[in-house]
């Protein structure tokens, strides 16, 4: 639970001052609560579907589907690319600018922030990607 607590304020406590400041605040407090209507909406959609088919799995709703069998596969391709690019992506961009700051004051010269981000998903990406840790 406080992982998943960790990652849903972690950077993303980092990041929402820099996004506010750079739209507006109208703005920013605009797409915050469009942002959460859409949560609210699918919380209430996915809510919905689990009086229907009780403990079903996304196999199993999406063999429910009418879509042909090769779209069927559409959760598991974006879960695939919402922890890699979605969830990942914010602490990338962490580590990258920590390394690279971290190295140029003890080392005095460092390789850019893209090359701390590339060690990173090469160090960590295996890992998001197994079944069982």
């Amino acid at each position: 639970l406080l992982s998943l607590v960790n990652t849903m304020l972690g950077t993303g406590m980092l990041g929402m001052p820099w996004a506010i400041a750079q739209c507006g605040l109208k703005m920013g407090l605009s797409l915050l609560g469009l942002a959460a209507a859409i949560g609210v909406f699918t919380l209430c959609m996915l809510s919905a579907v689990q009086v229907r088919h009780p403990g079903a799995s996304f196999k199993v709703l999406m063999a429910c589907s009418n879509l042909p069998r090769w779209l069927q596969c559409i959760p598991d391709v974006a879960v695939f690319f919402m922890c890699i690019f979605g969830g990942q992506a914010s602490y990338y961009i962490v580590v990258g600018d920590a390394a690279h700051t971290a190295c140029a004051y003890f080392l005095g010269t460092t390789p850019s922030r893209h090359v701390w981000i590339a060690l990173a998903a090469l160090c960590v990406g295996p890992l998001a990607l197994r079944r069982k840790l």
